[in-house]
């Protein structure tokens, strides 16, 4: 029953020969809507909250809840459900749980959105609609951070893929590279085949590269899913991840011991050089310092060079080097100082391990 000045605004039920007034729907609102894609991807959960905030009971109502690009209700969103709103008591919320098959649409993120308004014979005033947070619809390709051993010239690398989509995945690739920072250009390194993964799947994959010929330096393994886009994903920005060990590439050359005694005028200095890197390293040197705190400093005084060969990825050279004392040196405690490479020769992937101090100090009584 509606009519006189109340118009469209409040209709009646007529319970035990009383007209009770009842609000239509213009205070009945979606508050909350969130969608559930099942692990198949095959169907969607759909959660959503009525609420009547009015002080009379409301009319019954429809809600209609689409899969929207933009959030706003047009001609290119899909229908999943209309379910019917029952009358809701005067300020009260009506929870509702449905379920609706996944259209086949094109990957990407969509917005749930659902659309309040008059059920058929009540009248209709503005709906009323709510979009929640988006979805991510169709396969979303992921790889985990890549890890490495390196083996004699080579680098073993490992990595995984998992889809977490909502739509299969076909068989794509992983591209692993080499990265020296976020503003390097990659060096390309290998290529690993990914099997066609279903939603939620996960799947390891590994294979051996051989070193690229480039300069010496820190690196990290950096890992990209389907590089070349063959595969429409709902999200493209997390397909690449970068490792977090890092890889010294090139010469690394490395007093491993030295050690020292004085006899007769001059020091024998017996050193051990290791190049721990993974590229040969050129002849260069070794050059010995007396110091009287063990830092090198300007204070510190040269006496002496060892002759270093080249040397390949894991060789070693070993000497004694005779080093005679200065004339008018000051008797004293001295510590001897051993670096290599000191005029810089070698480019190296660390260049700050090539100083060492021998663990043993040396008294020298006499002037020379």
């Amino acid at each position: 029953m509606t009519g006189g000045r109340w118009g469209p605004l409040f209709a009646g039920i007529l319970i035990a020969g009383a007209l009770l007034p009842v609000s239509v729907h213009a205070d009945t609102f979606p508050v909350a809507i969130a969608g559930t894609v099942d692990p198949r991807g095959a169907s969607l959960t759909i959660h959503l909250t009525i609420a009547n905030r009015a002080n009379l009971p409301s009319s019954a109502t429809l809600a209609e809840v689409y899969l929207s690009t933009d959030g706003f209700v047009d001609d290119q969103d899909v229908r999943l459900i209309v379910q019917g709103i029952p009358p809701l008591a005067a300020q009260s919320n009506r929870s509702i749980t449905a379920s609706a098959p996944l259209p086949d649409m094109a990957p990407g993120r969509y917005y749930l959105l659902v659309r309040v308004h008059g059920a058929q014979g009540v009248e209709a005033l503005v709906p009323h609609d709510l979009w929640g947070a988006p979805l991510s619809l169709g396969p979303d390709l992921t790889a985990s951070r890549p890890v490495g051993v390196l083996e004699a010239g080579t680098l073993r690398v490992e990595t995984s893929a998992t889809n977490k989509g909502t739509t299969a995945a076909k068989q794509t690739r992983i591209a692993l590279s080499l990265i020296r920072d976020t503003n390097s250009v990659p060096v390309p390194l290998i290529s690993l085949d990914v099997a066609a993964l279903a939603p939620g799947q996960s799947l390891a994959v590994a294979g051996t590269a051989t070193l690229p010929d480039i300069p010496p330096g820190r690196y990290h393994l950096a890992a990209q899913i389907n590089p070349d886009r063959t595969i429409a994903e709902s999200d493209e920005i997390n397909n690449a991840v970068r490792g977090d060990q890092e890889f010294r590439l090139g010469p690394d050359l490395t007093i491993t011991a030295l050690s020292a005694i004085v006899s007769d005028s001059a020091v024998i200095a017996t050193d051990t050089v290791s190049n721990q890197g993974t590229n040969r390293a050129g002849p260069c040197g070794i050059a010995f310092f007396l110091s009287r705190n063990g830092v090198l400093d300007a204070d510190d005084l040269a006496i002496g060079y060892r002759v270093l060969p080249a040397l390949t990825a894991g060789e070693q050279s070993g000497g004694e080097t005779r080093l005679p004392l200065p004339r008018k040196l000051t008797p004293g405690r001295y510590y001897l100082l051993g670096k290599i490479d000191a005029s810089n020769a070698v480019i190296e992937s660390d260049e700050s391990n090539n100083l060492i101090l021998a663990p043993t100090p040396l008294d020298i009584r006499l002037a020379r």
